[in-house]
């Protein structure tokens, strides 16, 4: 991580540690407070249907359980745009840890334009499903018939926010200087 003028923070071309006050560290903020409230309603979900299937079995309802895998699904989804920004999503990068900087950002742009065609992909198809899901009206088995849509709107919504990530990265890579990425040192821990 490098500093920046003006107290803010950059992270090559992932751009995870933007100035505060930018609109893509609103957008950060955003995300993950969104995130943040559906994991914590998905939590206070869990446990209320725990608490209340041993205890209280009368208070008891399978909305709980159902809302639950919604709402951490939404919560996934979304989340993975923020890894997208800060290049955290899982890969090899053997290869990339040993070529030059040239080389590096070449494999770079060719990791970001898979990854964006992918993404693409994902959204255009998720689309269809949601779509499809809210034209049949397809509503969940359980009592609580919740509108499969919704659920499904999730695969979408992740993969459009991935798309803009990948779109910024790709910009930056394609028209901007400095290391393509940086990798993070990591001491072995001692763990006798």
């Amino acid at each position: 991580m490098r500093a920046e003028p003006g107290g803010g923070r950059s992270e090559g071309a992932g751009g995870a540690g933007k100035p505060a006050g930018t609109p893509m560290s609103r957008w950060d903020r955003i995300e993950q407070t969104v995130v943040g409230v559906l994991a914590a309603y998905g939590l206070f979900a869990a446990m209320y249907q725990t608490v209340t299937r041993y205890a209280f079995p009368q208070w008891s309802g399978e909305w709980s359980d159902e809302t639950t895998v919604y709402a951490l699904i939404w919560a996934v989804f979304l989340a993975s745009s923020t890894l997208a920004a800060r290049d955290g999503h899982v890969r090899a990068d053997l290869f990339l840890r040993i070529a030059g900087e040239r080389t590096q950002r070449g494999m770079e742009i060719v990791n970001t334009l898979v990854a964006l065609l992918f993404t693409i992909f994902l959204a255009y198809y998720g689309v269809l499903i949601a779509w499809e899901g809210y034209l049949w009206d397809e509503r969940s088995m359980t009592t609580f018939r919740f509108p499969m849509w919704i659920y499904f709107a999730a695969v979408p919504a992740g993969a459009i926010l991935m798309v803009l990530r990948y779109v910024r990265r790709l910009y930056v890579l394609l028209f901007t200087s400095g290391p393509a990425i940086r990798f993070e040192h990591h001491d072995p821990v001692n763990v006798d």
